[in-house]
């Protein structure tokens, strides 16, 4: 079975670090599940990027936002590629899902922050031809029971399409190096559920921690709208090994992810499994899979960060690592090569 994964990007969508690392980790685990299965990436002409595990790379030119086009053509740049290597189905992120006729096309929903406050939100599927090309999905794949709960109130999939599978616990990130920096420092990440509260929130803490100095650490692959400079004591890293990523989170004094909208909890299962204290937005798809364990506060309400950026630096150094044994303990059961066998196996079953 050939299947292929679009990360291809249009004027208003480029996958981002969050979809990115998700498709990274599948590849990397289904190699001991595929089997027959041999996987193709579909990546946009000049993506840096192209290091994706047991997959043929290939790049084709920029797409043309097609959805609301009066012009609708039924086919893609993709499609003809598509046809000529022979690919039965195809994985895509949800804001790019549409763009793809040819074959079946399975819709990925990590986060909703695009929907609910980007170019493509939800009246994208007022669109006649969106619509057909998404209701005639197999199925939907999404990350949390949550997500599949939206996907049914959001865009009323049936839940028996929605297919929900759990982003694994990287072992790699609990072999943890010594700091690559030296003074206290937090963590966050760049990605489309982060980047439009990261600046508010890097104030914040520039202001609150004027007695208590610490740089920031940002990571993940460089996003279209960040800035082009983030101002003193933000240290960027782009790119690093997980072995590198698990002593970065470790050695840090808290992993501050201001998402509010995604349904996949990959970044905070990541940061509890290499052992850091997490502060994050309630988000029902973090409780779901990481219980009481990261430090919830109310997202868009600095004062509710305050206090729970508070709670985690007066932490007794006791408390701090029996909160860092649970939350490796509680991620411990999420495994991505179970989740590689069950995005496999329902797509044999379905296509």
């Amino acid at each position: 079975m050939r299947i292929g994964i679009n990360l291809t990007s249009t004027p208003n969508y480029e996958p981002d670090e969050l979809v990115t690392r998700f498709f990274k980790k599948f590849l990397q685990y289904a190699s001991n599940a595929r089997g027959t299965t041999e996987f193709l990436v579909f990546v946009t002409e000049n993506n840096k990027d192209l290091n994706f595990p047991t997959s043929e790379v290939i790049q084709i030119p920029l797409m043309e936002n097609r959805l609301f086009s009066k012009l609708y053509i039924r086919s893609s740049p993709l499609d003809p590629l598509i046809q000529e290597k022979k690919v039965e189905v195809i994985i895509s992120p949800l804001e790019s899902a549409s763009l793809i006729s040819s074959i079946p096309c399975i819709p990925l929903v990590l986060h909703t922050e695009n929907w609910f406050s980007g170019p493509q939100n939800i009246l994208t599927f007022l669109n006649r031809e969106s619509r057909r090309v998404l209701s005639n999905s197999p199925f939907w794949l999404t990350a949390s029971e949550y997500g599949r709960k939206l996907c049914l109130e959001e865009w009323k999939v049936p839940l028996n399409k929605v297919i929900a599978v759990t982003v694994g616990a990287e072992t790699a990130l609990t072999k943890t190096s010594s700091s690559i920096i030296q003074q206290r420092y937090f963590v966050s990440a760049v990605d489309d559920s982060t980047i439009r509260h990261l600046p508010e929130i890097i104030d914040t803490l520039k202001n609150l921690l004027s007695s208590q100095p610490h740089t920031i650490v940002l990571i993940g692959k460089s996003h279209r709208k960040e800035p082009k400079e983030w101002g003193e004591n933000i240290l960027r890293v782009e790119k690093c090994p997980d072995n590198t990523l698990g002593g970065i989170l470790h050695n840090s004094s808290a992993f501050i992810y201001p998402s509010l909208y995604d349904v996949s909890a990959l970044r905070i299962i990541e940061a509890l499994q290499a052992g850091t204290c997490v502060i994050t937005p309630f988000n029902p798809a973090y409780e779901e899979k990481c219980g009481e364990l990261p430090f919830y506060y109310q997202g868009g309400t600095i004062s509710s960060f305050h206090s729970a950026l508070n709670r985690v630096m007066s932490l007794p150094n006791d408390e701090k690592q029996e909160r860092i044994r649970l939350g490796r303990l509680r991620v411990a059961e999420y495994s991505w090569q179970e989740t590689a066998w069950k995005i496999i196996t329902t797509l044999k079953k379905s296509i």
